[in-house]
């Protein structure tokens, strides 16, 4: 996780570089397919010189907010930096670039800052919403994990339940939520096996629930230790 911390940032940093005036009418977006009067009144310098300070401030700004939240063991508040922050920025962006361009762009421009709003709230919304600790309720005859890929199981589901301190080797997410530590929803093992996990740190104690069709739940109490929920889930499911 800390390489993608790095990496984010130094690609922002890089696509600073790559934009110049003998190449921004190639590549810069949008401006070859204006009009050579267009072209002709197009702030072509002044746009290329904000593309890349843009790029090299909000790159290094990103690169040491993540290296430092980071060392600062804020794991998950550093990965919403680097991957949110450039979002609210690009949002700017494209704010100070409708600015210089020419009307027939304007339309297209507007539609592409709206759209990157939605996908920037979303983003906003589902780090929020991942990052809640699930809550575990048991009732007469069902346990229930609520929140993100929450599930109900009624106990005749419920083969073992047991307390661990490792977790399986996970070869990949298939369906779920992953950051630094908190892992939510569908995993594959490397021997193949499909788990369902709900858990803010991969390294802590944890309640290992096995069930009758396999697909094993590992879950972490936010409220209470992992050994005092393992003593409930015991004693309810073998009372």
């Amino acid at each position: 996780m800390l390489s993608i911390i790095c990496l984010l940032p130094l690609i922002y940093i890089a696509i600073g570089f790559i934009i110049t005036e003998k190449n921004a009418p190639t590549l810069m977006s949008g401006y070859n397919t204006l009009s050579p009067e267009e072209q002709a009144v197009y702030p072509l310098k002044e746009s290329v010189r904000f593309f890349k300070q843009f790029h090299w401030v909000m790159g290094l700004f990103t690169l040491l907010a993540g290296i430092s939240l980071w060392s600062l063991a804020y794991y998950e508040l550093a990965l919403n930096v680097v991957v949110l922050l450039p979002l609210v920025a690009y949002i700017y962006f494209m704010y100070r670039q409708m600015r210089n361009a020419p009307k027939s762009q304007r339309g297209l421009m507007k539609f592409g800052l709206g759209l990157l709003l939605l996908v920037t709230l979303w983003v906003g919304i589902l780090f929020a919403y991942g990052t809640q600790p699930n809550t575990l309720e048991l009732r007469n005859e069902v346990l229930i994990i609520n929140g993100m890929y929450g599930v109900t199981l009624p106990k005749e589901y419920i083969s073992t339940i047991s307390l661990t301190d490792s977790l399986p080797a996970i070869r990949m997410k298939t369906n779920g939520f992953a950051t630094a530590h908190v892992l939510k929803g569908y995993f594959r093992t490397k021997d193949g096996q499909i788990l369902r996990l709900f858990l803010s740190n991969r390294e802590a104690p944890m309640v290992h629930i096995q069930l009758l069709d396999g697909k094993d739940i590992y879950y972490q109490p936010a409220d209470e230790s992992a050994d005092i929920m393992y003593e409930k889930l015991k004693n309810w499911l073998n009372p």
